[in-house]
């Protein structure tokens, strides 16, 4: 009875309605997965900064090799260098001090004794 006062109208809307939730239901499962995308990009991102990362390595290892060796000349510069510091300060200590043979020395042998330095240095300044 109801059937009969159905018109093509309304059998199409039913028809449709009854279309749209049953595709709700069954439907909808091909969704787009955009995750997988920005994983795929993310890794091939990574990928090449790897490469990157172990260029890098390799300079720094290389970098790291020279630094070293003038670490060890800065060292041995150091050494070097407190050596001869040692020695100006003896030196300074010195400078002012009279050898004990001169105090003992008279004014003859004093002038002698400088006259001897003096011949050795022209010798020595002469051979060279």
């Amino acid at each position: 009875m109801i059937f009969k006062k159905l018109d093509i109208k309304t059998v199409f809307i039913l028809v449709l309605s009854l279309a749209l939730i049953i595709s709700f239901f069954v439907g909808q499962k091909n969704k787009i997965d955009y995750r997988k995308d920005e994983i795929k990009a993310l890794h091939a991102k990574n990928n090449e900064l790897s490469k990157k990362n172990d260029s890098l390595a390799t300079a720094n290892a290389i970098l790291d090799k020279k630094i070293a060796k003038i670490d060890l000349l800065i060292k041995a510069n150091d050494i070097k260098i407190s050596e001869k510091q040692s020695q100006i300060e003896t030196l300074k200590r010195r400078k002012n001090e009279i050898p004990s043979y001169v105090n003992v020395l008279s004014a003859n042998g004093v002038a002698s004794s400088l006259s001897k330095y003096i011949e050795r240095t022209r010798k020595s300044s002469s051979s060279n």
